[in-house]
């Protein structure tokens, strides 16, 4: 029983290590994988559109463009062409959020003094 329990752990802990070593591997094109391997000011965004890159992006400033409801957080497995996939962890879906100290007004999609 004891040699099962072992056994399982070891095939257990190699899977995992496997994984943690496959996503370590990004393809050269990826900027981002979450929000936080970007500068600030900047956040990780997707688009919608099959194949997208993840990059990052600036936060919008007074005046720019933004989504109107609440920021997208995503988390999803993104698959290429060559057969390479990259997961994603926290990040934006098309557009970040407002830079610091700025909301995104429902009515006309810009960035406003909150």
């Amino acid at each position: 029983m004891a040699s099962a329990v072992l056994l399982l752990s070891l095939m257990i802990g190699s899977l995992y290590a496997a994984a943690i070593e496959e996503q370590s591997i990004l393809p050269s094109w990826v900027e981002c994988t979450s929000h936080l391997d970007c500068r600030p000011g900047s956040c990780c965004t997707i688009g919608q559109q099959r194949y997208s890159i993840p990059m990052c992006s600036p936060q919008p400033t007074l005046g720019e463009q933004c989504r109107p409801s609440s920021p997208r957080l995503t988390n999803t497995t993104l698959g290429y062409p060559d057969g390479s996939t990259v997961l994603i962890k926290d990040a934006y879906l098309m557009l970040c959020p407002c830079s610091t100290g700025l909301s995104c007004d429902s009515r006309i999609g810009v960035c406003q003094v909150k």
